[in-house]
């Protein structure tokens, strides 16, 4: 499936005179629409010990929200190599965010875009 961001801008919309879209750009139009979700609902899942990895495990964008008192906040979409980061993190499908915090347990509250 196309990436939302190559968009198919050297094929034609139309693939005929009937007026169907062309494969290409239904591919893209389809990616572009799964980016963002109608049903999901805002969750806060249980954080754990520190350092702690959430994963975004659907194909929707997902914003991360964490307060309280962290010492870092970190972003990645291999769950190798992580990126220093600030709340809230925008995450793609797949994509991950680590919390670390050594005191009180800091809140994450997930909600879909």
């Amino acid at each position: 499936m196309p990436r939302p961001g190559s968009v198919p801008l050297d094929t034609p919309l139309h693939k005929d005179q009937q007026g169907e879209i062309a494969p290409t750009w239904k591919g893209w139009l389809t990616a572009v629409s799964s980016l963002f979700s109608a049903t999901s609902s805002v969750v806060s899942p249980v954080v754990l010990a520190s350092p702690f990895v959430y994963q975004n495990k659907g194909t929707s964008l997902q914003q991360a929200i964490i307060s309280g008192a962290v010492t870092a906040i970190a972003f990645s979409r291999d769950g190798v190599t992580y990126y220093t980061a600030s709340s809230p993190v925008i995450l793609s499908g797949g994509d991950y965010v680590k919390i670390t915090y050594a005191g009180p347990v800091p809140v994450l509250v997930v909600s879909p875009l």
